[in-house]
């Protein structure tokens, strides 16, 4: 799982700097899992990596709306799905169920994560990269609903109680 590098920009630098991050979370859990790491050091990537996707895609449903993305309601849907297979994949480690986390599991989560990034999100590359005009170079995300990162100025209520 390399870098994503310039190939598989989707034109944004902010969107392109959250989705190395995510990657580098996706590795750092491998490498806690693959070392031996104690249950906490792997909770709390497992932790971050949850909240930094639900972070990220909060930023990222924001400048597709402000952007004028046709198909941001299918998108945000794809983003409930894979938040819930992360939250999946946190609850059963807060209930002591490591075997979330083995091998073909971390796989399928790494897919999942990875075929969003670098496959779907390249459809919305027209209307957020600066280079072929797009116009949401990036959006603010708030505090709001449900503790979780909300983009300013959106509704997330109804988004949040859905997940």
């Amino acid at each position: 799982m390399d870098s994503m590098g310039d190939t598989c920009s989707v034109g944004n630098a902010l969107l392109d700097a959250d989705h190395e991050i995510l990657l580098d979370l996706l590795r750092q859990l491998d490498d806690a899992v693959e070392t031996g790491q104690t249950r906490d050091v792997v909770a709390s990537v497992v932790n971050v990596l949850v909240e930094y996707a639900g972070y990220h895609f909060r930023r990222e449903e924001a400048i597709l709306a402000q952007s004028g993305f046709p198909d941001i309601e299918d998108h945000g849907r794809q983003h409930q799905a894979l938040e819930k297979s992360l939250f999946s994949v946190k609850e059963q480690c807060l209930a002591g169920k490591w075997e979330a986390l083995c091998d073909d599991a971390r796989a399928r989560l790494k897919n999942e994560l990875t075929e969003h990034m670098l496959v779907t999100d390249k459809s919305y590359r027209p209307w957020v990269s600066k280079e072929t005009g797009g116009q949401a170079a990036g959006a603010e995300v708030t505090g709001e609903g449900k503790g979780r990162p909300c983009p300013k100025g959106a509704n997330c209520s109804q988004r949040n109680s859905s997940a």
